[in-house]
């Protein structure tokens, strides 16, 4: 069926259905231009052409990559696993510029903000210089397994259960919160830091100060995975009897609104839902943000799609592995790398990675205009 595609006029969403409707849709000014992967048992960063799909480079590095690369003023970083404590800088020629030596392995992908990359290892959070490599601060009051930057301030949870929110220019604590239990990643939206730690707390983003929490209303957050906030509504992904997404108020979390269900999918991925052009997009379906209507079901997930990136009505996909066989080499396993036009409703090109495992690797999309984008992220 054609994909109905939900645009903003106004106040309110319009859902342009007919063929030729979506064909005259203009072409973003600002489009993609280059994929970035980590990971594969080839231990390889892997630069990949947005518009035809052919891989531009491929270099190794000294162990899998665990965690999604970032782009950032020209380079793209991406951190080792297991014995390899390293962050490793390539220019987008694939020249390894620079490494960086942590305590301990990376335990969350690398964010960006101006020119500073910031990284984990569990026991202490980095920030590097893009271009160099070199440390610009250590925080080593405790590490983290997700971070989140925005205006300045590097938001994230600690395992002895503080929310933390650093100076992202000297690594200064601005404030902390402590919580009851351990508590999810925080997710920054406007002035608002929103973090699940037993209920769903909302914080003032300059202070830490409490705004509002879900009361102890704790079933509709119950089996949570992940969540992402915007259009009025917090979006978490439960995997509790039914996978499916709950949302609720951004204002008041413990108003519960209205759900979604995906009752094929079993142990989902914890990736944020995207939300974006008044849609809420998972690897395993998309629904219309607002009002929760199905616009495209499993289209995604019977082709073993795990992480997805969002761009302009393209998605880009990447699969879980595969086996397959071949009578010269063997057995061996691949993953595939797409991308799907939403508006055309049909795949556009398609590249297969022999040996590929990119197990909770999203694709980190650069567009024309230097801007990253990332899963749910996006990074100017």
């Amino acid at each position: 069926m054609p994909f109905i595609f939900a645009c903003k006029k106004g106040n309110s969403t319009d859902k342009s259905t007919s063929d030729s409707t979506q064909r005259t849709v203009k072409p973003p000014i600002d489009s993609a231009a280059s994929i970035y992967l980590a990971g594969g048992r080839t231990d390889s960063v892997i630069a990949v052409d947005a518009v035809t799909g052919k891989v531009k480079w491929e270099k190794a590095i000294n162990s899998i990559a665990g965690f999604s690369p970032i782009y950032s003023k020209g380079f793209i970083i991406v951190s080792g696993t297991g014995s390899d404590f390293s962050v490793y800088g390539f220019d987008t020629s694939g020249n390894m510029k620079w490494t960086y030596l942590m305590s301990n392995s990376a335990t969350c992908a690398p964010v960006t903000e101006d020119g500073r990359v910031f990284i984990s290892d569990g026991g202490s959070v980095y920030a590097l210089d893009a271009q160099t490599g070199s440390l610009l601060w250590r925080f080593t009051d405790g590490g983290c397994s997700q971070l989140a930057v925005r205006n300045n301030t590097l938001y994230f949870s600690t395992n002895t259960y503080y929310i933390e929110a650093l100076d992202a220019q000297n690594g200064k604590k601005d404030w902390e919160y402590k919580c009851i239990t351990a508590a999810y990643p925080p997710v920054a939206f406007d002035d608002r830091i929103y973090c699940e730690a037993g209920n769903m707390l909302v914080l003032d983003s300059k202070t830490g100060q409490l705004i509002n929490d879900s009361k102890g209303n704790n079933g509709i957050y119950e089996g949570t995975v992940t969540y992402n906030v915007r259009y009025g509504n917090i979006y978490v992904l439960r995997n509790s009897q039914t996978t499916g997404v709950w949302v609720t108020d951004s204002v008041e979390p413990s108003t519960f609104k209205f759900s979604l269900y995906y009752p094929t999918v079993y142990d989902p991925p914890s990736t944020a839902p995207i939300l974006e052009d008044s849609m809420v997009i998972l690897p395993f379906g998309i629904n219309n943000a607002i009002t929760g209507e199905l616009l495209e079901p499993n289209f995604l997930w019977g082709t073993g799609t795990l992480s997805v990136t969002y761009l302009n009505g393209i998605l880009y996909c990447l699969t879980d592995q595969r086996d397959t066989y071949d009578p010269n080499l063997g057995g061996h396993e691949h993953a595939d790398l797409y991308a799907w036009d939403l508006r055309e409703n049909k795949k556009l090109w398609q590249t297969e990675f022999l040996n590929g495992y990119f197990i909770n690797i999203e694709a980190c999309i650069v567009t024309k205009s230097k801007i990253c984008h990332r899963g749910a992220l996006k990074f100017e």
